[in-house]
């Protein structure tokens, strides 16, 4: 059976437009359902009101205001319940 594959998608904000491929899924464990998302530009790239879907969308998780990805930086998004920390995101 294969694992749902998630997308990024952007809903509309204030924020400037980003370049298709500025953020990329570089790691991906189906089994502990956890993404890692790095930014792959110079600049910053705001994510408030991103939303991360699993491929059927039953899954989902919204970017909170203020969550900025900078210059390289990656973060880990794990699914089910949990608390956000630096870097992590539940």
């Amino acid at each position: 059976m294969r694992s749902p594959t998630p997308s990024i998608r952007s809903t509309p904000s204030p924020t400037p437009r980003v370049q298709g491929g500025a953020v990329a899924i570089v790691a991906l464990d189906p089994v502990a359902e956890v993404v890692t998302l790095q930014n792959q530009t110079a600049g910053p790239i705001d994510l408030a009101g991103w939303r991360l879907l699993a491929g059927d969308e039953r899954q989902q998780y919204r970017f909170p205001e203020g969550m900025v990805l900078g210059p390289g930086a990656s973060l880990r998004l794990h699914t089910g319940q949990g608390t956000d920390a630096a870097g992590d995101l539940s």
